[in-house]
């Protein structure tokens, strides 16, 4: 009986044993699919974050793209009476664009009917000479003076953005009206040539700069209408000189042959006001620009001064540069005196 008993105690507690394992690993269980729930439920407010965000975005880049998109359209639709206007009122461009297209007026008048002038006019007769001289300066003259311009422009001057580019147009402008005075009124043929290609030269030293002045005047968007309608303004006076010229030939060639070659060069003398004009109003714009910069580097420079004053001793003033007689003495008292630096 004794063993029995035994034998149903041990089997109870055998029993007991096997739950307790059994409660421990079922709360075991049970513990990491809590977490599980929180982990994916964190997981999922974080994707739902992000596609918010990612949305956002979308309607940001969508947006732009609209924007973009419209300027881009307004650009494209701006009438054409709006361009005009805005070209208009750039004094600048306006100013430089007709002192170029009167210089190409002149050239004209002096390629085509300078033959005329001086057989007609001046009665000269070597034709020889005259075509060897005429090819020479016709041809010497322009490319020389442009090339001397605008090296002289961009080595000296630092280029047609610099403030300094205004003395390149204007020396080179007054000369070229001094030229072509004297060419109106000489009537020796070999001096005449020497004025005209004076004239020649100076009135195409000073274009490179000019029509840097005339591409630099105007935005971005308005560049391309801009040399458009410079070149068009050019192109009007190139055609009118001729015209002009033959007119006043037929009308007053009877009187006196020289009329129409005088008064058609008197035309350049506008070229001089509309140059000044120019050069008056980009010294105007330099100057705004000048005076910016000058804001900037003072508020540089106060804080500068403000930085070096906190590494000088208060006790010790600066020594004055009357003071200093040898640099080795600063750097051995900058040494004494880096404790009190720290």
């Amino acid at each position: 009986s004794i063993p029995t008993k035994d034998n149903s105690n041990d089997s109870k507690i055998k029993k007991n044993i096997e739950n307790v394992k059994n409660i421990k690993y079922i709360g075991e269980d049970k513990k990491p699919q809590r977490k599980n729930k929180k982990m994916e439920t964190i997981e999922e407010e974080k994707n739902m974050e992000k596609d918010n965000e990612n949305e956002k975005k979308q309607k940001l880049i969508n947006d732009n793209d609209q924007n973009t998109k419209q300027k881009e359209l307004l650009k494209d639709n701006l009438s054409l009476i709006s361009k005009l206007k805005m070209v208009f009122f750039n004094r600048v461009f306006i100013f430089s664009c007709t002192a170029k297209a009167i210089i190409f007026f002149v050239h004209e008048i002096v390629y085509i009917f300078f033959k005329i002038y001086t057989f007609e006019a001046l009665h000269y007769d070597d034709e020889i000479k005259f075509f060897y001289y005429y090819s020479i300066t016709t041809i010497a003259a322009p490319s020389l003076g442009g090339l001397i311009g605008g090296a002289i422009c961009n080595k000296f001057f630092g280029g047609y953005e610099s403030k300094k580019s205004i003395w390149i147009i204007i020396s080179f402008g007054t000369l070229s009206v001094l030229f072509i005075s004297v060419v109106r009124v000489v009537i020796q043929f070999n001096k005449l040539m020497i004025f005209i290609f004076g004239y020649f030269f100076s009135s195409s030293a000073f274009l490179p700069t000019l029509s840097g002045y005339i591409i630099n005047s105007l935005n971005k968007d308005l560049k391309g209408f801009g040399s458009s309608f410079d070149n068009l303004i050019t192109n009007i006076f190139v055609l009118t000189s001729p015209i002009l010229y033959g007119l006043l030939n037929d009308k007053y060639k009877s009187v006196d042959p020289k009329f129409a070659w005088n008064k058609s060069l008197l035309i350049y003398y506008f070229e001089t006001i509309f140059i000044y004009l120019a050069c008056f109003f980009k010294w105007q714009t330099n100057n705004k620009k000048v005076k910016v910069k000058s804001i900037v580097k003072k508020t540089m420079k106060d804080a500068y001064k403000l930085s070096r004053s906190s590494l000088v001793r208060a006790d010790k003033p600066k020594p004055k540069f009357s003071e200093i007689k040898n640099l080795k003495d600063i750097e051995l008292e900058n040494l004494d005196d880096s404790s009190s630096y720290n």
